[in-house]
């Protein structure tokens, strides 16, 4: 999910309706959890943090489920 003041920026970058491409992918996501009524929000707030083959992101060596 993208907080709506960010979706300008990621939709600039992917193309309209780009989070519909990623169900069932893998997606490695790099920014801090934060709790939000008790359970963990992953809330990526720059393009950049997302990496996934399908948006043509390559995984960096580090990502455990490449």
């Amino acid at each position: 999910m993208i907080d709506e003041k960010y979706t300008s920026a990621f939709d600039s970058r992917f193309g309209p309706h780009w989070e519909t491409e990623l169900q069932g992918q893998v997606v490695c996501v790099y920014v801090m959890v934060k709790e939000y009524q008790g359970k963990p929000e992953i809330l990526p707030t720059d393009p950049g943090q997302i990496r996934t083959t399908i948006l043509g992101l390559p995984y960096p060596d580090f990502c455990p489920l490449k």
